[in-house]
């Protein structure tokens, strides 16, 4: 008896198979993106200041010598 009982708990389970994501599953996903996104971003962060800073001393440079008409 033990053995219809678990093998129709087996059938029974196998036919009823989970189909698409829950909310807290895609929820978890879009909150791991966003701290995998932020991490980048400041570790970014610093290259993106310099590259400003020596932009503008180049800007500043060309500005401070104007050809003379």
């Amino acid at each position: 008896m033990r053995a219809i009982s678990l093998s129709s708990t087996l059938a029974t389970l196998a036919s009823q198979t989970r189909r698409g994501f829950t909310l807290i599953e895609i929820a978890i996903v879009l909150v791991v993106i966003g701290l995998i996104t932020s991490g980048g971003l400041l570790a970014i962060s610093p290259v993106i200041q310099s590259a400003k800073i020596s932009e503008t001393k180049q800007k500043m440079a060309t500005v401070g010598n104007p050809p003379l008409d």
